[in-house]
């Protein structure tokens, strides 16, 4: 169970970087006020991702130990 989260953990922390990006450049080819606004929600509801993703870490990395 412990491996499996440190996979999962792993697996959103290296996508989350892509997911962003990704998102960025729709913004950047449609370049309209309201999708700008809308990815800046889109970041907004993202900032706990990597938070999760750092526990799930932490919780499996302490099955190595």
């Amino acid at each position: 169970m412990n491996i499996a989260m440190f996979l999962i953990g792993g697996l959103i922390l290296l996508s989350f970087p892509f997911i962003v990006l990704e998102k960025s450049k729709k913004v950047k080819q449609k370049n309209i006020e309201e999708a700008k606004k809308k990815f800046n929600l889109f970041l907004i509801c993202m900032i706990p991702v990597p938070i999760i993703a750092f526990i799930f870490l932490w919780f499996g990395f302490k099955a190595f130990m």
